[in-house]
């Protein structure tokens, strides 16, 4: 039967299997309905006890391969069907809560998310499963970060931390990613310092814990280097960047989204020392990267692109600014809308680059994709 069948699968030895099988035939519509049904027969011939965390696996296979409604569906069922045969302060209950409250959270139903989040924390406090607390608050924080409430999300993901150490410890790879998301809070803040001494404190655990080329590690060391920009400190910025592409290229090679992540951290710190040149080699460089292994419509290729403007525009070269934003507008506008906050700034950009070149029939353009400039 297809129970049978899901809990050969879900032993440890087996439970990705069937989830890289449909990875590989890149059929999600079959992967949904096959877990769908799945789903269905678990909970009609499993008993209760049984069912619930097999429901529990399938939601959250649902929701890495990101088709989160059927994800919702699994785990809507799972939960009270761990209430009514565990109870209400069940870990079954709560890790039903949370990876529901995950399918909330990636469709943007915050409200939903958050109060599912929350249930699952008190109930993972009163079974001191303190592992779970800390990554169940991480994600709630995640919540009020989404929502732009930071104060609020920098005060869940202190706690997040602090739960981290208690089941961890100090020096723990999962902690050091506990200080990297507080630190990104804090940022957001302005709060600089703090976040500077906690970027600091996580790269040295991941350097001791994981290594210089581990993914974790190079993206928290990222983190840091833009945070130096930031702070005026660019040549610290490119010794890390630097320092990162020489412990992992002979690794993963010249053309992987890391090394075109490095690449991309690098155009800010070059622009910052006024050095054109090497920032369009390294702007040049991620887009040929991203291109190759995100597509060429992905964001970061975007992005990349919007630098090229960036760095003909601090040159001085005007015509090839204007080619690059008007190439940059489209595609970002298509992705949030005219309305959004870096699209209209971008757009002002453009303007002063069109007003320069008296480009009077652009701008008429430019105005009627955005009646706000022209206000």
């Amino acid at each position: 039967s297809d129970a049978e069948l899901f809990r050969l699968f879900a032993t440890p030895e087996h439970e990705y299997e069937l989830m890289r099988y449909w990875a590989e035939l890149n059929a999600t519509d079959e992967m949904s309905h096959a877990y769908l049904r799945m789903s269905e027969s678990v909970t009609a011939n499993l008993p209760a006890r049984e069912a619930v965390p097999l429901l529990t696996k399938i939601g959250g296979f649902l929701i890495t391969a990101s088709l989160y409604d059927a994800a919702e569906t699994v785990l809507l069922v799972a939960g009270p069907l761990a209430k009514e045969c565990c109870g209400s302060d069940s870990k079954g209950y709560a890790d039903a809560l949370a990876h529901v409250a995950t399918a909330y959270l990636q469709k943007s139903q915050l409200t939903e998310a958050e109060d599912a989040f929350a249930e699952a924390i008190e109930v993972f406090k009163k079974l001191s499963d303190f592992e779970a607390v800390a990554d169940t608050q991480n994600n709630l924080a995640v919540v009020y970060y989404s929502a732009g409430d930071y104060a609020r999300a920098e005060v869940i993901q202190r706690e997040a931390l602090e739960s981290s150490i208690v089941a961890f410890g100090q020096s723990h790879a999962t902690t050091a990613d506990r200080m990297n998301n507080l630190a990104a809070f804090l940022m957001a803040q302005q709060k600089n310092d703090e976040a500077l001494e906690l970027w600091q404190q996580a790269v040295k655990i991941d350097e001791s814990a994981l290594g210089k080329a581990h993914p974790k590690t190079v993206n928290h060391r990222m983190n840091l280097a833009a945070l130096y920009v930031s702070l005026s400190r660019p040549e610290e910025a490119l010794t890390i960047y630097e320092d990162s592409l020489f412990s992992i290229r002979p690794i993963l090679g010249e053309l992987h989204k890391l090394i075109g992540m490095l690449y991309y951290g690098e155009i800010r710190a070059f622009l910052a020392l006024k050095q054109h040149d090497e920032a369009r080699k390294v702007c040049t460089r991620s887009i040929e990267i991203f291109s190759k292994t995100l597509g060429e419509d992905h964001f970061q290729v975007i992005e990349s692109y919007l630098y090229l403007g960036r760095i003909e525009l601090e040159r001085g070269n005007l015509p090839s600014a204007e080619r690059y934003f008007d190439r940059y507008l489209p595609l970002k506008t298509a992705q949030l809308g005219n309305r959004h906050p870096s699209v209209l700034i971008s757009a002002r950009t453009f303007e002063g680059i069109l007003k320069s070149r008296k480009r009077k029939g652009k701008l008429a353009k430019l105005y009627r994709e955005f009646p706000s400039l022209d206000s």
